[in-house]
């Protein structure tokens, strides 16, 4: 029966079942991790070498390599996902963790830009629609009134954004199942199960995102309170500052036991949001298209 516990059980079953395969994509985001952490490593230099960070050829070699990195890390998320995915709707291609790079990868990547692409047409359509009701009636009503349409408009486009998203969340897992490139069928399958969806997600995000930010919070406390005590202790200083900001972005760079440490915890969350959330809405999709209700898309 479909609901968000059945969706939950799947999702849950994923890491149960197969967790060779999930300690295999935490093993992949750890190493994304580590790259991360070096290509931030120059960014620490300049904080600690001002006439560096005033070179505009020093700091767009270090915006380039964290902009390659992070275009690794889009590549590698859109593989996990297709894997989680494969896990649960196609488990009998195992291989090495669920893991491929084939056309379901590229089909994947190519509709999270198109659905990013409107997603960004969407937001500037919004902000020019709640600018230009914004200004109508702060000179026809008042301040107040223009202030209080623009936080409800902005506040529907939300509620909007989330609504959209949920309703085609099942566009990747789908596409994978069919072996072809799927948006419609995964409107038309979510049409009334909103709710048991988006709660099946927003549970999983609660859990992960609890547990990322008190490991979080331990860690770079005593980061950054010494780098405020140094603050407060010169505050007349600008260069002191600078100096703790860089010996705090160093901590943080660096491969010491505490990164170490954070970067193993970040891998495991990531690995668990990968299977959970993919794990989700693979078996959302295969619940659902699995029923009469895809026979029209068969």
């Amino acid at each position: 029966m479909f609901g968000t516990g059945a969706i939950l059980e799947g999702a849950f079953r994923l890491v149960r079942e197969r967790p060779g395969a999930v300690a295999i994509w935490g093993l992949i985001y750890f190493l994304c991790i580590a790259a991360m952490l070096a290509s931030l490593r120059p960014f620490a230099q300049l904080l600690s070498n001002p006439a560096a960070a005033r070179d505009p050829a020093a700091v767009m070699g270090v915006i380039g390599g964290v902009f390659l990195v992070e275009l690794l890390l889009m590549v590698v998320l859109v593989v996990l996902f297709a894997a989680a995915f494969r896990a649960v709707l196609r488990p009998e291609r195992s291989g090495f963790g669920y893991l491929r790079l084939g056309m379901d990868e590229l089909r994947l990547l190519g509709l999270g830009l198109l659905v990013g692409v409107l997603s960004f047409i969407a937001y500037l359509v919004a902000l020019i629609v709640i600018g230009v009701v914004a200004g109508v009636l702060t000179n026809a009503v008042g301040v107040s009134a223009g202030f209080l349409t623009s936080a409800l408009l902005v506040l529907a486009w939300i509620a909007g954004f989330f609504y959209v998203q949920v309703r085609l969340s099942l566009a990747g897992p789908l596409s994978v199942y069919r072996g072809r490139f799927v948006l419609g069928e995964a409107w038309a399958l979510t049409r009334g199960r909103f709710w048991a969806i988006f709660l099946a997600y927003a549970l999983i995000v609660v859990i992960l995102s609890i547990a990322q930010m008190i490991v979080s919070a331990v860690a770079f406390m005593p980061m950054y309170s010494a780098m405020i005590g140094e603050a407060m202790r010169h505050p007349q200083d600008p260069a002191a500052s600078q100096a703790a900001s860089a010996q705090m972005m160093g901590q943080m760079t660096s491969f010491g036991p505490t990164m170490i440490g954070l970067a193993v915890f970040g891998a495991v969350i990531a690995a668990l949001w990968v299977a959970l959330n993919g794990g989700a809405a693979a078996t959302a999709a295969k619940l659902l298209a699995g029923g009469r209700e895809a026979e029209a898309f068969e």
